[in-house]
């Protein structure tokens, strides 16, 4: 018996133990049941990233290339931006959608502007005032032309090219329409004037040159047939002109004062002859206009922070000049002008060129003079 209850107590006893060590570790464990608190913190790199693509895609006014480009347009086929890099002499591409440049054709030269063809598949590489060369989209080739081009443009169908030449042995400047390789060339009309610019006339047979815009002496704005070489002036009032034609033929939009060294630049519209001269009373350079494509609808940077006494639009190309704009569109029919940008929206300075639209007219892209990016707007 006495054996029995020694047993038992020292069961008991070791129970007891037990019991205590349970309570004092498990049962009254403060962690017991939950979760720790952690807290996981993202790279930040990847966050700013993301704060950033957010905040570009929320703003009216935004970077869409930021590297430097020049000579920007519109393929209506590819649905993308085309774009001269002058610090890798090359053709770039970026699709609207991504804005992710790729290589088209490394030049070698850096090139300094290019004149597509009206289809979009071939165009012309200025080299040098003197100087051109052929490329050809679709098998990436180059041609380049003999010396002495300059000025080129395109017919309307884009099967021919009309430039103006200088012969140094006859000091003699004509008009001349060849195929795009410089063959089989013929002189359609006199180049009077040294400087002169060079445009194609939508749905005409017809192309259109004037003397450079110079604000001391008039612009004279001449028509050519590619067809039988007649030339016509059709419009000479102005000084340091400089024009636009609209995409259905109808309408010239040009930019130039009546006054002789003025700084007093104005757009203004005509018919496709020169006439009915309608002042617009924009203070701006056609390089700063882009036209929709019914031709109604005109986009435009209106220039600020132009210093007094400037001469235009001489000072804004040799200075060179900068300004800082405000984004603007015009109904051409009614005359009605409206923001296309708030001047909230605008957070920085912009001197804004070579204007295109994309296919939907949704966005407008332009290149700031500034650091020479690409930017876009949304409509």
């Amino acid at each position: 018996m006495k054996k029995f209850f020694l047993v038992t107590t020292s069961l008991f006893v070791v129970f007891l133990i037990f019991f205590l060590i349970y309570n004092f570790f498990f049962k009254n464990n403060p962690f017991d049941g939950k979760v720790p608190a952690v807290t996981i913190v993202e790279n930040p790199t990847i966050e700013d990233d993301r704060t950033n693509d957010t905040q570009k895609a929320e703003m009216i006014i935004a970077p869409f290339v930021e590297e430097k480009a020049s000579s920007l347009s519109f393929n209506t086929e590819t649905k993308s931006l085309f774009f001269l890099s002058p610090d890798e002499r090359a053709l770039r591409e970026t699709p609207t959608i991504t804005g992710a440049p790729r290589t088209v054709i490394t030049f070698p030269f850096t090139p300094q502007s290019i004149v597509w063809s009206p289809t979009g598949k071939r165009a012309l590489v200025k080299q040098s005032a003197t100087q051109w060369t052929l490329f050809d989209r679709e098998t990436t080739t180059l041609t380049m032309l003999k010396t002495g081009i300059e000025s080129p443009t395109w017919t309307t169908l884009g099967d021919k090219i009309v430039y103006k030449f200088y012969d140094p042995d006859t000091k003699k400047r004509t008009l001349t329409l060849a195929n795009p390789d410089g063959s089989n060339w013929k002189v359609i009309g006199d180049a009077r004037f040294q400087f002169l610019e060079t445009a194609t006339i939508p749905r005409s047979t017809s192309i259109a040159f004037w003397n450079r815009g110079n604000a001391f002496e008039k612009t004279s704005l001449s028509t050519v047939s590619t067809l039988d070489g007649s030339p016509k002036e059709i419009f000479t009032t102005t000084y340091g002109a400089d024009y636009r034609f609209s995409p259905n033929g109808e309408k010239i939009l040009t930019s130039g004062t009546v006054e002789k060294g003025s700084s007093s630049l104005s757009l203004a519209l005509m018919n496709i002859g020169g006439s009915g001269y309608q002042n617009l009373f924009i203070p701006t350079l056609v390089s700063k206009t882009t036209w929709s494509k019914s031709g109604r609808t005109l986009y435009y940077a209106l220039p600020g922070s132009i210093p007094t006494g400037s001469v235009l639009p001489n000072d804004y190309y040799e200075k060179p000049l900068l300004t800082s704009d405000t984004f603007w569109k015009m109904d051409t029919k009614t005359g009605e002008s409206s923001r296309i940008v708030d001047t909230a929206d605008i957070t920085q300075s912009f001197d804004a060129q070579d204007f295109t639209l994309d296919d939907e007219e949704s966005t407008l892209f332009f290149v700031n003079r500034r650091d020479n990016k690409i930017y876009r707007i949304r409509l």
